[in-house]
């Protein structure tokens, strides 16, 4: 059987380049791609959607609950610190700010660990250095960032 494409029926808006169909018969999902109007759309296969796609939803808080989520849904830990016991088995384990973590269904998993980095950015916007004990002062001695002129 052969896909209808749109436009199905007379009337309906001729696809534009980027447009996307998803072919519910068999969950493929195709793009349009064509340079101009007058131009034929020709549809490129952009793979099959299904229930283990991947979607980055925003930011959690690691120590508090785990929010109601769905499979594939990944999310960036914004405060780090010691899991909540509802985020499974990652509950009870100390977790780094930025880190992604995943739910896969029944059980949260960490993607990744944060990228290394000597400074982390607190909940109200404080950029500190990762290890407290850590100096700030420079070599040439210590600088006020709000002195130093504008970059043109």
């Amino acid at each position: 059987m052969a896909i209808q494409f749109p436009p199905v029926s007379q009337g309906d808006p001729e696809p534009i380049d980027g447009d996307t169909y998803l072919y519910l018969v068999t969950g493929e999902e195709f793009v349009c791609r064509r340079n101009s109007p007058t131009q034929a759309a020709q549809w490129a296969a952009n793979g099959t959607f299904n229930g283990t796609n991947f979607e980055y939803v925003g930011t959690l808080e690691i120590q508090q609950p785990a929010p109601v989520s769905e499979l594939g849904q990944i999310y960036s830990v914004i405060d780090g610190g010691t899991a909540d016991a509802s985020f499974g088995s990652l509950g009870g384990l100390t977790i780094e700010q930025w880190s992604l973590v995943i739910y896969a269904g029944s059980d949260w998993n960490l993607v990744t660990a944060a990228a290394t980095s000597p400074w982390v950015r607190t909940l109200g916007g404080e950029i500190q250095p990762v290890v407290q004990t850590d100096a700030l002062n420079m070599v040439d001695g210590n600088y006020v960032i709000e002195s130093l002129p504008d970059l043109p």
